[in-house]
């Protein structure tokens, strides 16, 4: 059964992949063009740090949808669901794309979106306000978890006093 799942779940990460690099390697070097072609300060040591942060908050973004695409299908028990995998790691693409075009065609002040939004993402988490509807789902299924297990304990240690009485 484990092995059934480790091919299910290659054959999962090869598809994804195949999608997902193709059009996240045509980004990065459309970027490049444009940054060098349109930009005057194609060379600043700035302009290329964020550059290389940019690169490596996509190869981030990317190892998470493939690790989350493997997951998913795991977890998913057969049953057919249209959700796109990825889940945050599709949003922080989205934005590295949305930083990357935008500092180009708007100014090198967007850069700073990669700083202010994941910071404002963890404030809203951090004071409960963005809780997800998934993470509501869950603390409900670990409620019930909880309540099963605690029911199984009880009849167990049951049966265990009739046993020495």
């Amino acid at each position: 059964m484990a092995n059934a799942a480790a091919k299910k779940a290659a054959q999962q990460r090869k598809q994804t992949t195949s999608i997902y690099f193709p059009i996240i390697a045509a980004l990065n070097v459309f970027h490049l063009f444009l940054l060098y072609a349109l930009s005057s300060q194609s060379f600043t040591k700035t302009r290329i740090a964020i550059t290389v942060f940019e690169w490596i908050g996509t190869y981030i973004a990317y190892q998470g949808i493939i690790h989350d695409a493997e997951v998913s299908n795991l977890t998913r028990n057969n049953k057919k669901q249209t959700d796109i995998a990825g889940g945050i790691y599709l949003d922080i693409l989205g934005l590295i794309v949305l930083v990357q075009y935008g500092s180009i065609f708007i100014g090198s002040f967007i850069d700073w979106l990669l700083i202010i939004c994941p910071l404002g993402y963890g404030l809203l988490k951090w004071f409960g306000r963005g809780k997800s509807d998934d993470a509501v789902q869950e603390t409900e299924q670990d409620e019930g978890l909880k309540k099963e297990l605690e029911e199984r304990r009880r009849k167990r240690a049951e049966r265990r006093r009739q046993k020495r009485a």
